[in-house]
């Protein structure tokens, strides 16, 4: 149960990460290429906002397994 409880921990951080990564990339590119972003229909952080949701749930479901995991290891 311990080593699932850092994995999940693990990566927790490493979709944390993943998501800030991409989002700072994704603001810098759209500074640096403002023209490219203009021929989209949709604005240039739609993206950041897709990203942020699929990131919300794989934390909430993250933090669930993980509180689910410390529950049993207090148990036992």
């Amino acid at each position: 149960m311990k080593t699932i409880h850092k994995i999940s921990g693990i990566f927790l951080w490493c979709v944390v990460g993943v998501f800030l990564g991409k989002s700072v990339y994704t603001y810098y590119d759209y500074t640096a290429h403002p023209g490219l972003y203009e021929t989209w229909s949709a604005p240039w952080y739609t993206g950041i906002l897709r990203d942020g949701v699929i990131a919300a749930v794989l934390i909430a479901v993250t933090l669930a397994v993980r509180w689910v995991i410390q529950r049993k290891m207090r148990k036992e």
